[in-house]
């Protein structure tokens, strides 16, 4: 999130930086996400995008210098259990 430390809230919609990348080329995430997706649905692995979910949560970013990697527990827990929850429903993971 460009300027993350001016952020003390989620946001209410995605941020668009299809015209500025930014130093972190943000503008590209969207493009680059769906390529991962094709390409892990494709090996039969499951593509889970946490970058929806993480795209909303600008003020997750405590470093001032670091508007890129998530430095609170907040947005990093709700990623865990997420993936936690999918692998509970894939029975090859549930099995004990």
């Amino acid at each position: 999130h460009l300027n993350c430390m001016r952020y003390k809230r989620p946001l209410e919609k995605r941020q668009n930086f299809s015209n500025n990348e930014g130093p972190h080329n943000w503008g590209k995430f969207h493009s680059q996400n769906r390529l991962v997706k094709e390409l892990v649905e494709e090996f039969g692995f499951i593509h889970v995008d946490a970058d929806s979910l993480l795209s909303l949560r600008a003020e997750g970013h405590v470093q001032r210098r670091d508007c890129l990697h998530y430095c609170i527990p907040g947005p990093l827990d709700a990623v865990v259990e997420l993936l936690y929850n999918i692998m509970k429903a894939i029975p090859r993971f549930s099995q004990p």
